[in-house]
């Protein structure tokens, strides 16, 4: 997937569209061309802005607000912990575009869900394995 996938509220049904017909989405969404240096998850603290950091994907799943809407939940992992995620109003496209098992690249927030940190994801991108340090992983 060369375009960033956008999972904001407001923006998941132009995202459908442009799946859809394969238009070309604004980079313009992450600074630079690589993430900065890496923060690991046991760093992070609620309320938190995060504009481009690279995760790996330990697991992932398609699931149903009580509204009826999808969303993916996501657990995010590097070598200080895992971290659940959410990315609300989602579509099957969007589900099916993240490498289980793979690393991705993320724009979006922490916050504090039941005393537990999660992040909401707002913008994501799949990275070449090539270009991670694997040793943050691991």
């Amino acid at each position: 997937l060369a375009e960033p996938v956008y999972f904001h509220r407001t923006v998941a049904p132009v995202l459908q569209r442009v799946l859809e017909h394969r238009m070309a989405v604004p980079y313009h969404t992450f600074s630079g061309s690589l993430n900065m240096a890496h923060r690991f998850i046991q760093d992070l603290n609620p309320g938190e802005q995060i504009e481009d950091q690279t995760f790996l994907i330990r697991s992932k799943d398609l699931r149903t607000t009580t509204q009826g809407s999808l969303y993916i939940h996501a657990i995010l992992a590097d070598k200080s912990g895992q971290l659940p995620a959410r990315a609300w109003q989602a579509t099957e496209a969007m589900f099916n575009a993240l490498p289980e098992g793979g690393f991705v690249r993320l724009k979006g927030s922490t916050e504090n869900y039941k005393g537990n940190l999660q992040f909401i994801i707002q913008a994501i991108r799949v990275v070449d394995p090539d270009s991670v340090d694997v040793g943050d992983f691991q």
